[in-house]
């Protein structure tokens, strides 16, 4: 277990909330215990008493708790991609299309992907069909915003997978031997890492990638792993050489949310690169009152977007997760929300149907 200094402000019984329930205990990395709040303006609505958390990085060992019978539901993308096929059959897996992407990012401030041939030709290095399948529940991805999850907006598509192209890319940036091909010893491997914050899938993902580059490009590219919070203070400083793994999912439903962060240079964008052009379709967009103008002026800042490819769209996520059957009130939804208010637990055995019946 590590331990950390919480803020004065965030401490049990000091923290001021004005949901349905409030923190009664809080150990980083190992527990979180919210209890209800009787000062909340609809307390006689809120079905349960205690709520326990566990932040657990380990997706196997959330598997085996979960089959123990020590938790009710697991959070998002807890299954591990070699359980999903056998899984998916019960009732208790959660599985719906998922508002949010996994994506890498290049430091755009830094040779060699200061130029933007080398990042598309990274970009395109990547079989993404292939990457989905090996994730079982994902959809493969060119863009930005993620297709399918938003009927009116029309998502422009980014390169494909494309490796003699990409090879070509390369050797147009200047790394080729005398007969004008690529040479990929030619290119400055020892200035980049494929930095990702540590879990079992962000492995998995980066060791996929890194055969990918390997077989494509004949480039074997350093993977690196951060503890959480390390990676989102190295990478949010641009101090990664290279390329830096994310994943974003939706603080709401519109594209507004997968394209507003690259209007500037900081905050959660950790590439670097931003464009005036860009900033000015985004700024348009959102004064329009008409929702088709609006979606157009969005989808032509993400086309600047992807042309520029500071970013390599990998996937759409999908939901995934586990709760058995006799938990009420939480379901499978494109932002993974639950309202924790309505949801409870059916104790009595009496009272459960066949339904409400873990088969795990």
């Amino acid at each position: 277990v590590q331990t950390c200094a919480l803020p004065i402000w965030t401490q049990p019984g000091r923290i001021i909330v004005s949901g349905a329930f409030t923190v009664r205990t809080w150990r980083p990395y190992d527990t979180l215990v919210v209890v209800r709040n009787p000062a909340y303006w609809d307390a006689a609505s809120v079905m349960l008493d205690q709520i326990t958390f566990f932040p657990i990085e380990d997706q196997t060992t959330m598997m085996n708790l979960y089959k123990a019978g020590e938790v009710d539901a697991t959070f998002n993308h807890t299954v591990p991609a070699s359980w999903i096929d056998h899984v998916r059959q019960f009732k208790d897996y959660m599985d719906t299309p998922e508002a949010g992407t996994e994506y890498y990012y290049f430091n755009v401030q830094q040779a060699p992907f200061d130029d933007v041939r080398v990042r598309r030709a990274f970009n395109m290095a990547i079989d993404k069909a292939a990457l989905a399948r090996f994730r079982r529940t994902a959809v493969p991805m060119t863009s930005a915003v993620p297709a399918g999850i938003f009927p009116d907006y029309q998502t422009p598509r980014g390169d494909g997978f494309d490796p003699a192209r990409a090879r070509a890319l390369l050797a147009e940036a200047g790394f080729r031997d005398a007969a004008g091909q690529f040479a990929p010893g030619r290119f400055p491997v020892q200035d980049m890492d494929l930095t990702y914050n540590t879990s079992e899938g962000n492995r998995a993902n980066a060791e996929f990638v890194q055969s990918q580059w390997k077989q494509h490009l004949g480039i074997t590219v350093p993977l690196k792993n951060m503890e959480f919070k390390t990676f989102l203070q190295v990478r949010s400083a641009h101090d990664y050489r290279g390329v830096a793994r994310a994943g974003w999912a939706g603080d709401f439903m519109d594209p507004f949310t997968f394209l507003s962060m690259y209007s500037i240079a900081g905050g959660d964008n950790a590439s670097g690169w931003t464009d005036e052009a860009f900033q000015r379709l985004l700024i348009e967009a959102n004064r329009q009152p008409d929702p088709a103008r609006r979606n157009r002026l969005m989808a032509e800042a993400e086309a600047l977007l992807l042309a520029a490819q500071p970013i390599i769209p990998l996937y759409a996520p999908a939901t995934n997760w586990l709760r058995k059957p006799y938990v009420r009130g939480m379901y499978p939804n494109p932002l993974t929300m639950h309202a924790w208010k309505f949801v409870s637990i059916e104790h009595d055995p009496a009272k459960r149907s066949e339904e409400h019946t873990s088969e795990l």
